[in-house]
């Protein structure tokens, strides 16, 4: 079985956003990202400083290399470093840990849900599609004409679903709010 180069080619472009997207929010504040990660007390305090950075490290060389659709290994990290966060993600929930922030959107908090490990899930799953071999030639210019607006497509569907999960939240905090003022 192998995948079209051209999906290839958007699948990877899209985890290479993910992961571009994620170690930005991790750069702009790794302190703050490592009490993220301390707060889901998976990891003793004395490796969380060098966890923090291997993760970042680990996304920026998976978001550069991703597009690189001949080499394999990006994305067997990512979808390595997306079953480890998925897990840390479900095994908190299944503790009881929702008010927990994922780590995912920098310094805007966004309580860890159902959603998200789903998301990740998906995400894995494309991940585990971007390692379908794919014919190895050049990319014709039709097909790149094709290419560019699938990838800004996908963006923006992804961007839409992470604005509809965080909204989703939004709206359950503020009805829980004004239920409480009622009271």
């Amino acid at each position: 079985m192998s995948m079209a180069l051209p999906l290839a080619i958007v699948v990877r472009v899209l985890l290479a956003f993910v992961f571009l997207r994620a170690a930005w929010h991790k750069a702009r504040s790794l302190p703050h990202f490592q009490a993220q990660l301390d707060a889901y007390q998976l990891l003793p305090d004395a490796v969380l400083p060098a966890v923090a950075r291997l993760f970042l490290l680990l996304e920026i060389a998976v978001a550069l290399t991703l597009p690189v659709w001949a080499w394999s290994t990006p994305v067997l990290v990512a979808g390595g470093l997306l079953a480890i966060y998925t897990g840390a993600l479900a095994i908190s929930l299944l503790r009881g840990m929702k008010n927990l922030d994922c780590g995912c959107g920098g310094e805007t908090a966004q309580a860890i849900t159902w959603a998200l490990v789903l998301r990740n899930g998906f995400l894995i799953v494309l991940a585990l599609i971007a390692m379908l071999p794919t014919a190895q030639r050049g990319v014709s210019l039709l097909e790149f004409a094709t290419i560019v607006p699938a990838c800004i497509a996908v963006i923006l569907v992804y961007c839409s679903v992470e604005l509809a999960i965080a909204n989703e939240q939004r709206q359950r905090r503020h009805l829980e709010m004004r239920r409480g003022t009622r009271a």
